[in-house]
């Protein structure tokens, strides 16, 4: 539960951070800013379609190691961008690791659950997610307002870097 919160804390940088990031870049339009926000969710819904694919050859914890890994790279793509097509393809390796994570997530909860704490382990997974949404605009905006939108999202991709080797590490025990 704890990593469905964490995820949600810095998956929750695209929607409330990336506006101000867009407008450090010169970028206005609320529907140039609207459409690299979309595009996380277009990728995560095609993705997410594709788990069982991914789910063959990989174990539960590669997978939370690859889809946190891929979420550091479009993080990292953010903070090093110049241009918004560089946004685009920020968000968009985002909704990937995302559209693994999700499914992920909750098939691993659930498949190791005892059958009579499935409801309560489902309302835990669903109440550290909305946590995390709740907590992440707390915890990041004071960072973006005292540096920029650039270290911001090098903070996150750092903190999903950090993730992703931790997995990595237990899906090889």
């Amino acid at each position: 539960m704890h990593v469905a919160c964490a995820n949600s804390i810095l998956f929750y940088l695209v929607p409330t951070q990336l506006p101000f990031l867009m407008n450090d870049l010169g970028v206005a339009s609320p529907t140039m800013i609207g459409l690299a926000i979309g595009t996380t969710p277009v990728l995560m819904t095609i993705c997410s379609l594709n788990y069982n694919r991914l789910r063959r050859g990989l174990t539960s914890d590669r997978i939370f190691a690859i889809s946190f890994a891929a979420m550091a790279v479009g993080n990292l793509l953010l903070a090093l961008a110049s241009h918004w097509a560089l946004v685009i393809l920020g968000t968009a390796v985002i909704g990937v690791g995302m559209g693994f994570f999700l499914p992920n997530i909750v098939l691993t909860t659930m498949a190791t659950s005892p059958e009579s704490r499935r409801g309560s382990v489902a309302s835990g997974l669903t109440s550290t997610t909305f946590l995390g949404q709740f907590l992440s605009p707390l915890i990041f905006y004071p960072v973006f307002d005292h540096f920029d939108g650039a270290t911001t999202f090098l903070l996150g991709a750092a903190c999903l870097a950090i993730i992703a080797v931790l997995m990595s590490k237990s899906s090889s025990r």
